[in-house]
Formats: C-alpha cells, sequence, structure tokens
C-alpha cells in the first residue's frame, strides 16, 4: 500500500502546507536574506493568515527566547506594504496584516519584534532594509517554501490474539 505524504528538506519545520526555515546563526540585511531563501528553493517568509502568525511567533517564543527581532518578506513598494519575492516575482499584497501601534511608520521592511511583556510576545514592526555592508538591519531570518509531496510504501501488519 502507498501513501503520499507531505515534507519538508531537512533542518526545514512543516506547518499546514508550508515549509519553514529559522535562521539564527546568520544575521542579514533584506536582500542578503532574501537571496539565501532564494538559493534554498524558498522566499522570506509571507505571513498571510492569524493562524500563520501564531504559529510563527509561538515558534519564537518557545525555540528561539534570546531572540529579539527576525526579518520577513515584507516590504514596502509604491507607498504600500507587500510581500517580496524579488528575482522579477510577482510582490503580493498583504491581505493579512498585525501591524504593532503606529506602525509601519515611514520604514522600508517589515521585521517580528520582541516585546518584553509579561508574557514576552512578538509584534509586527517595520524597520530600514539596511545596505549590503555593515552590521546595521542586519537581523535573524525566516525562510518558507511550498512542501513537497513523497510517495511512501506503508506495510500494514494486522495481528490477532486470541484471549480465553
Amino acid at each position: 500500500m502507498c501513501t503520499w505524504l507531505s515534507v519538508c528538506r531537512e533542518g526545514w519545520n512543516i506547518f499546514e502546507d508550508h515549509c519553514y526555515k529559522f535562521v539564527n546563526d546568520q544575521q542579514m540585511t533584506h536582500s542578503s536574506a532574501r537571496g539565501f531563501c532564494r538559493s534554498q528553493g524558498g522566499h522570506l517568509v509571507h505571513i498571510n493568515t492569524k493562524t500563520e502568525d501564531d504559529y510563527i511567533k509561538g515558534y519564537l517564543i518557545n525555540f528561539y527566547p534570546n531572540s529579539t527581532t527576525w526579518r520577513t518578506g515584507g516590504k514596502e513598494e509604491n507607498g504600500k506594504f507587500v510581500w517580496h519575492f524579488g528575482g522579477g516575482k510577482a510582490s503580493e499584497p498583504m491581505t493579512y496584516t498585525s501591524w504593532a501601534p503606529n506602525m509601519p511608520g515611514r520604514y522600508t521592511t517589515q521585521i517580528l519584534h520582541k516585546f518584553e511583556g509579561t508574557p514576552p510576545r512578538f509584534v509586527w514592526k517595520s524597520t530600514w532594509a539596511g545596505s549590503n555592508t555593515g552590521n546595521s538591519y542586519q537581523y535573524p531570518f525566516i525562510c518558507e517554501a511550498e512542501t513537497s509531496s513523497k510517495k511512501f510504501n506503508v506495510a500494514v501488519w494486522l495481528f490477532t490474539s486470541a484471549y480465553i
């Protein structure tokens, strides 16, 4: 018997129909992080639903409690924030948003920033994209990719026992 399962590459986490790679060991500007994600077969994360937003924020709180800022694929284009792909692929409008008060302001990229309250939580903020040189505006980032389907052989063994 065979079955199809949704899977992610090693080092990626699956949630619903997407794979996520939380890159905390490298800090990059928006364009560098976008290039890294593309080289991995994905893009900087696009947060399209409250469920996805809650998953990502919960994952960051639970697995990266000491990290305060994470880069996403949110970028300002023509006066509006969109989910940016880069590489000639058209951007997508932000149909779901969860901006912190007074945000996005006049900044150019969207980040998740940890608010040290009780309990701590991540909020949507904006910041400058940063240049390709220097350490300013370089943050850990989250890549996102579609799951792939793999066919697995599943052996089903039925054991029966007679009890008296």
